[in-house]
């Protein structure tokens, strides 16, 4: 039995876990397989041999010998004010630490060893030259709230971290669109998909969950790919542009009493979402010339922690985690090569051009947005817009139920959710038009046809 007692606590997390690959231990502890690594040299290190952990022909790390992974925990020591900044920092570089602080870096360096010297491990990536901890985490939660929140939020911000330290190594998903006249974008608006809501109907059974809304996804694709090929036999079409409005994420914590409408919880519902998405944007981009992916968060991502960043979106990090995979399956696969994404800010839209500039798009969740034209102040929020941003045609979500507006003849799309109707929609009252998503054509001189998906040819896929 080795003894493990000077192991860190994230060192003895791999140990435990021989015999293993990297690609499982990156999975199971959340970290790059470069960190794992890391930590098995140390380990190595540790023990003075490279033995110790050797890696055998099959692609597994195994352990020469039996840790004795059973220790108590150490104690950790009192950080002082810089410190304890600079470890609720991370994910950062020392430059960008230095920076912030008006220091140099060696001294920020310094900073970091008396850190881990007090028991607090931070780990450094090689590849992006940035300090990460999982210490972080918990500083920066202090909310008070049921075991399960804690949980969700330690996994939601530390889900961040990764997704911002490892996309610093990828470059950002970025394709040339070539435009030709006469010819056509082809545009999808997709939002409030709320992943992990559970509905009921008056029967009792279950109209919407996790499942339903994979098939749901599958269905919106399937059918707008069906309504591409129809229209590519009248125009030809230079670029998609693939809108996602927010809310893909129901998350948790929103509304008092939600935890009793959910089919999954905040990871589980990331998870689920992943390859329905991913399987879209294959689809898509093996018509379309170009994707052109552009995102704008919802509030049901927004979280409810304290201390958490004006980033901190449940959406945001779905995004970025679909971001980074394309990053990856470009630079590794040669896959997606044809995909574009922008990822909009902490601002309530995101302005986007089309057709090389001569159509401006302008995207919104809506949640600070009455959306009937039915009354002047609707009017008057809408018209300010279109003055301000110059828009040509603009999209939002939210209510969960589809209309279009017309304010000075720019077209305005509010698009439904996938989500059965219920109370909220009922209050809004705002739609004329049962969708769960839209696609529509554009030309140099602005929009030319608009097809609404509807659910009238939906059937749930059971397992």
């Amino acid at each position: 039995m080795s003894s493990a007692e000077e192991l860190t606590d994230a060192e003895l997390e791999v140990v435990a876990q021989l015999p293993a690959s990297a690609s499982e231990l990156s999975d199971s502890c959340g970290v790059t397989e470069d960190t794992i690594r890391s930590r098995i040299m140390r380990v190595r290190e540790k023990h003075g041999s490279d033995a110790i952990v050797y890696h055998r022909d099959d692609g597994q790390y195994r352990a020469a010998v039996d840790f004795d992974v059973e220790q108590e925990e150490q104690e950790l020591g009192e950080l002082n004010e810089r410190e304890e900044y600079i470890l609720k920092s991370l994910p950062a570089t020392s430059q960008e630490l230095a920076d912030d602080l008006g220091i140099e870096e060696v001294v920020v360096d310094a900073h970091i060893d008396s850190i881990a010297e007090k028991g607090y491990e931070v780990e450094f990536d090689e590849r992006t030259g940035t300090y990460h901890s999982e210490e972080s985490v918990t500083l920066r939660s202090s909310e008070h709230v049921g075991q399960r929140t804690r949980a969700a939020n330690k996994w939601w911000q530390k889900k961040d971290d990764e997704l911002v330290r490892e996309f610093r190594a990828l470059e950002t998903p970025k394709t040339e669109i070539q435009y030709e006249p006469g010819n056509q974008d082809f545009v999808s608006h997709l939002t409030d998909i709320h992943m992990g809501d559970l509905v009921h109907d008056d029967a009792s059974n279950e109209v919407y969950n996790t499942e339903i809304t994979q098939n749901v996804i599958e269905y919106i694709t399937d059918k707008q790919l069906e309504l591409y090929q129809l229209q590519s036999q009248l125009v030809d079409f230079d670029c998609w542009h693939e809108l996602w409005g927010g809310d893909f994420l129901t998350n948790s914590g929103i509304y008092q009493g939600q935890w009793e409408d959910l089919d999954a919880w905040l990871d589980e519902q990331h998870d689920a979402l992943v390859e329905p998405i991913l399987k879209r944007l294959k689809a898509i981009s093996e018509v379309a010339p170009v994707v052109n992916v552009v995102c704008k968060t919802g509030n049901h991502g927004e979280h409810r922690a304290s201390g958490k960043s004006k980033q901190a979106n449940a959406d945001l990090i779905f995004y970025k985690h679909i971001r980074n995979t394309v990053s990856q399956l470009q630079k590794y696969g040669g896959l997606l090569q044809n995909v574009n994404f922008q990822i909009g800010s902490s601002a309530p839209y995101k302005n986007f051009e089309m057709r090389g500039g001569k159509v401006r798009g302008h995207l919104r969740h809506g949640q600070n947005r009455k959306p009937q034209a039915v009354t002047s102040k609707g009017t008057e929020q809408w018209s300010q817009t279109l003055h301000r941003h110059e828009f040509d045609i603009a999209y939002m979500g939210h209510v969960h139920t589809g209309k279009r507006l017309g304010i000075n003849g720019k077209p305005v799309f509010v698009t439904g959710s996938p989500k059965p109707s219920g109370e909220f929609a009922e209050q809004i009252a705002a739609g004329d038009d049962d969708n769960i998503a839209l696609c529509h054509g554009v030309s140099d001189d602005g929009l030319t046809f608009t097809y609404p998906i509807d659910l009238r040819d939906f059937k749930p896929i059971s397992t």
